[in-house]
C-alpha cells in the first residue's frame, strides 16, 4: 500500500458548545473540518463520517487484499472494482 497523502489518523469528531460548532481534529489537535452544529452538544453525521475516513480507507484496503487472495483466477470482480473506485475517489488517484 502506498504511503497516505492525507493527514494521518486517528481523527476525532467533537462538539464545541461555546461556538455551536462541531469539528474533526487530528491526534495533534489540528482541525481539519469544522461545521455549525444543530445544537450546542451535537456532533453532525458528516463530522462522524469524516472522522472515520482514515479507518474506513485502511479497512477497505485490507478487504481488497483478502478478496484478491481468495480469488481463484486473480481477476477483479465488480465488487472489487467498486472498492478500487472508492479508494481512487478518496485518494484522488487510480488504484
Amino acid at each position: 500500500m502506498n504511503k497516505p497523502k492525507h493527514t494521518p489518523g486517528p481523527w476525532t469528531a467533537k462538539a464545541y458548545s461555546r461556538t455551536n460548532k462541531c469539528f474533526v481534529a487530528t491526534s495533534t489537535g489540528e482541525i481539519i473540518f469544522e461545521q455549525l452544529a444543530r445544537s450546542t452538544e451535537t456532533i453532525s453525521p458528516d463530522a462522524r463520517l469524516i472522522a472515520s475516513a482514515p479507518e474506513l480507507l485502511e479497512a477497505l484496503h485490507g478487504l481488497i487484499d483478502f478478496a484478491e487472495a481468495l480469488a481463484a483466477d486473480g481477476g477483479r470482480s465488480a465488487d472489487l472494482r467498486e472498492a478500487y473506485n472508492a479508494i481512487a475517489k478518496a485518494t484522488g488517484g487510480a488504484e
